[in-house]
């Protein structure tokens, strides 16, 4: 299969359920790929990567992979270490709110995301399409990165999490990111009215799908 110009022979097909990986095969044989199942990974992602995937020209994962021990990452991580070595990945899930499993700057490496019953062509056919355009710094509208100052607007006591408002959206737009994600500064504290800058996809339609990356204080 060739698409903008790039031949994908073989993809991997990454999914701890054999019916999904077998559904996903099949979809990918009648677009002329061959389709690599993945049994399972072991080790990180770089290891799991050279060891399993290595030698193919896409990947189609699942982002749930840890609680059944088929790995010990999930798809968002893979995505990250496929965007490093610049090969294109498709994330899909049965989940309709990704926010507890996938992170913000992970959702930057991920072009992508199928609903887990989507074996038809077009939509992997067009994810493939998206992930390959961003590696060679394509992006629709939605998905454009630009550099944009954040406020945290809230800090829930107890809480691995932060609310913050993005600028150049609607001040009462709330998003959800996980401590966890923010830069660290030595001898500061996260607080409400806190300025970050980041690169963000702030054309995104709806706040679940923003990305938030390469963080800086002020």
């Amino acid at each position: 299969m060739i698409i903008d110009g790039e031949t994908l022979c073989k993809i991997a097909v990454v999914d701890d359920d054999e019916n999904v990986r077998a559904s996903y095969a099949e979809a990918l044989e009648d677009l002329s790929v061959e389709p690599v199942e993945i049994f399972g990974l072991e080790g990180d992602a770089p290891t799991a990567w050279d060891s399993s995937i290595k030698g193919c020209d896409a990947v189609l994962t699942d982002l749930v992979l840890k609680r059944s021990g088929y790995a010990s990452f999930n798809g968002g991580t893979l995505a990250v270490e496929c965007k490093r070595r610049r090969i294109p990945a498709i994330l899909c899930t049965s989940y309709t709110d990704v926010s507890h499993e996938l992170l913000r700057y992970e959702r930057r490496h991920v072009a992508a995301i199928l609903c887990q019953a989507q074996f038809d062509l077009d939509p992997i056919r067009e994810g493939l399409r998206r992930s390959i355009g961003e590696l060679e710094g394509r992006f629709i509208p939605e998905r454009r990165p630009w550099r944009t100052q954040v406020e945290i607007v809230d800090v829930p006591s107890g809480a691995d999490y932060v609310w913050v408002i993005v600028m150049g959206r609607s001040p009462s737009e709330k998003v959800k990111v996980y401590t966890s994600e923010l830069p660290a500064k030595e001898g500061s504290t996260v607080h409400p009215g806190m300025i970050l800058h980041a690169m963000v996809n702030t054309g995104a339609k709806f706040a679940q799908d923003l990305y938030f990356d390469e963080w800086e204080t002020e």
